[in-house]
């Protein structure tokens, strides 16, 4: 079909912008699809199509497939090569792959995932492990760890409701499932200034040219940069390092992190963003985003795979993570929690 729908520039997590207008959510309209690649979403709930790609920053690819009932997954960084770009050696923005089921997102990873020598952190890969992975998907015996909010965010009662669900499903599937938390420990300033240098080196001279024409979020994160300090910039690098250590010492107990996709059901598409939630409020754009956010920062391979349906009608999506550069035990893992909850049974009724 050619390139989708986006928020301007491909920043933000609400698909929106001023040339194409916004993109409804599939199951309610007026509502968000998500971002950025809401379109993409969009175009694989409705069927236009049976894959699509996307990036994914904070959460780009996996929460539009959580807000559209489909499933998105970010890979490892350089598992799938990334030209043309102004960052080649950036880890934190990745590209993979969306589409209506797991298979089918494995088989459209399998193509797309390799060495390219434009992309200099690309690595080879052997892409038929992901498609043998979800053939016949065993996951009995491994060590899952639940979190309902990773202590980063509020989380809607009826999304951790139906996660917390679906994360019981896997002990049906014979895995060990147990409560466990991640230490985050500095996440949120790490994710502000990563994200605003970033933000500067894509975006600055934009901001400096088109202030008044570009999206007032957008104009905002970019702003944000500018102060950081060399100090400031290399503190975060260092606290992303400890994290992951932490992260590494985590993962040598468990095998996979199961947490919601997003902290609350899709809303109204011209909130932007939502101001709290569970009377939580939301001191920016980005706080909302935490749940895949806070995953980005460790630099694991996560998937975002429908997991039932809010009483309105919405879906919500299962976040699964894994080891680093465990792409393969990730798709099992969302191969077999598909198998025993097909999407006829996570479907509302039909009025």
């Amino acid at each position: 079909m050619g390139k989708t729908n986006t928020p301007e520039f491909g920043a933000g997590a609400n698909t929106y912008n001023q040339v194409f207008g916004p993109t409804w959510n599939p199951w309610k309209a007026g509502y968000t699809c998500g971002g950025s690649s809401g379109g993409a979403a969009v175009a694989l709930a409705c069927g236009l199509g049976p894959l699509a790609t996307g990036s994914d920053l904070g959460g780009s690819l996996r929460i539009p497939a959580s807000f559209c009932g489909v499933v998105g997954f970010r890979t490892s960084a350089g598992l799938v090569p990334i030209y043309p770009s102004y960052l080649g050696w950036d880890t934190l923005a990745v590209e993979g792959p969306m589409a209506r089921t797991v298979g089918d997102t494995a088989l459209m990873l399998s193509v797309i995932a390799g060495q390219d020598d434009c992309s200099p952190i690309s690595f080879p890969v052997e892409t038929e492990k992901f498609l043998s992975a979800v053939k016949r998907p065993r996951i009995k015996g491994l060590k899952v760890a639940w979190s309902p909010d990773l202590k980063v965010s509020p989380v809607d009662q009826e999304v951790h409701k139906l996660v917390a669900a679906a994360a019981r499903k896997f002990a049906e599937l014979g895995c060990e499932v147990e409560p466990a938390e991640l230490d985050f420990t500095g996440v949120q300033q790490i994710i502000h200034v990563t994200r605003a240098a970033r933000m500067v080196a894509l975006h600055g001279e934009k901001l400096e040219k088109w202030r008044d024409q570009l999206n007032p979020n957008l104009a905002w994160n970019i702003e944000q940069g500018f102060p950081l300090t060399a100090r400031e910039i290399g503190e975060a690098e260092k606290g992303r390092t400890a994290l992951y250590h932490r992260v590494r010492d985590f993962f040598g107990k468990y095998d996979l992190l199961l947490t919601p996709t997003v902290a609350l059901p899709p809303f109204p598409q011209e909130m932007i963003y939502p101001k709290e939630i569970n009377g939580q409020p939301m001191k920016n754009y980005q706080e909302w985003l935490y749940l895949t956010y806070a995953i980005t920062m460790t630099g694991l391979p996560a998937i975002s795979i429908p997991c039932g349906f809010t009483s309105e009608g919405l879906p919500v999506g299962l976040q699964i993570v894994g080891r680093r550069l465990a792409e393969t035990t990730v798709l099992k893992a969302a191969a077999a929690y598909e198998a025993i909850t097909p999407w006829k049974d996570k479907r509302p009724p039909v009025e």
